[in-house]
């Protein structure tokens, strides 16, 4: 009897450490890269073209995010992600990372909104095989918004 439920909760459990690790994965490859590629990556930064003035906002702002949610502030981490989120509406990243954060703390129907759009954008960016994962995810969320988003992948 409690056997299933038990299976039950390490697949959920699973689904969401693998959704977390995709939507985290740049922090993870940085935690698993030797140090030597690490200063290489560094220096490398301010090579990025000048014409595109937004870069380098966005990617301390995202910087900022991650290591807030790596030391543990979840607010600050927050705030930051929202603010990426709206300066970049149509990155499936940000909002999903941003979806992580409300998850991690424990504001599941927000979360599955940002899942949601999340989904809904690697979708139109034809990433579908992206956005397969997050309906398993909003179904335990929010049964209406898996599908919204299971609809979108019979269009």
């Amino acid at each position: 009897m409690i056997l299933p439920f038990v299976r039950l909760l390490a697949i959920y459990a699973f689904v969401i450490l693998a959704v977390t690790a995709f939507f985290q994965r740049d922090a993870l490859v940085t935690f698993f890269t030797p140090l030597p590629m690490q200063a290489s990556v560094q220096t490398e930064t301010p090579a990025q073209p000048a014409a595109d003035a937004t870069f380098i906002p966005m990617q301390t702002t995202l910087s900022q995010a991650r290591d807030a949610y790596w030391s543990g502030d979840l607010e600050l981490a927050e705030q930051l992600y929202r603010t990426l989120a709206m300066q970049t509406p149509t990155d499936a990243d940000a909002a999903g990372e941003l979806g992580n954060i409300l998850y991690a703390q424990e504001k599941f129907g927000e979360a599955a909104k940002f899942y949601l759009l999340a989904g809904q954008q690697l979708i139109a960016d034809n990433q579908s095989e992206r956005a397969a994962p997050l309906i398993g995810v909003l179904q335990s969320l929010a049964p209406d918004k898996a599908d919204q988003l299971r609809a979108l992948f019979t269009q």
